[in-house]
């Protein structure tokens, strides 16, 4: 399977507006360039409105497909679970001042997270620390076997669309 080249008609598109709040190009900021995973450029910017971070130019879901079932596993450059140690402790930080002061004193045991793109499964391993019921989705066939080896988490190979 190949990825579409940016030229290919209807694979990528100049956003005029962020993907979120829909303010204008102007406020974008470009973060940094992506490694040509493709053979194009892709960059990552944000929105100086509501600080959204999103790939310009998007790609269309059939090209993101595409991608995620041909790709090597994202998140998932190692076979031991301690080397994702500080990335767990991360991205538990983030969720706890991000997701925890959204919940008003409800428990965490009470809700379900689901971690769509979850590539090696070590977000959701973040949220089942803070004691969420979760579980991942992820297109990459080979994600759900290596997060239960990993971090013995729950993924499912599935899509949005």
């Amino acid at each position: 399977m190949t990825i579409p080249k940016k030229s290919e008609k209807n694979y990528f598109e100049t956003q005029p507006t962020c993907p979120s709040c829909r303010t204008s190009i102007e406020m974008y900021r470009a973060l940094y360039i992506l490694s040509k995973f493709d053979g194009q450029s892709h960059s990552v910017r944000q929105c100086g409105a509501c600080g959204l971070r999103f790939m310009d130019p998007m790609p269309n879901i059939e090209w993101l497909h595409k991608y995620y079932q041909q790709r090597t596993l994202y998140g998932a450059d190692s076979l031991h679970a301690q080397d994702y140690e500080n990335a767990i402790r991360d991205k538990v930080d983030l969720l706890k001042n991000l997701v925890l002061p959204h919940l008003k004193n409800q428990s965490v045991e009470d809700h379900l997270a689901v971690d769509f793109g979850a590539g090696s499964g070590y977000v959701v391993k973040a949220f089942i620390e803070l004691g969420f019921k979760a579980f991942g989705i992820e297109l990459n066939l080979s994600a759900p076997k290596r997060a239960r080896e990993l971090f013995n988490v729950e993924l499912i190979n599935g899509d949005l669309i």
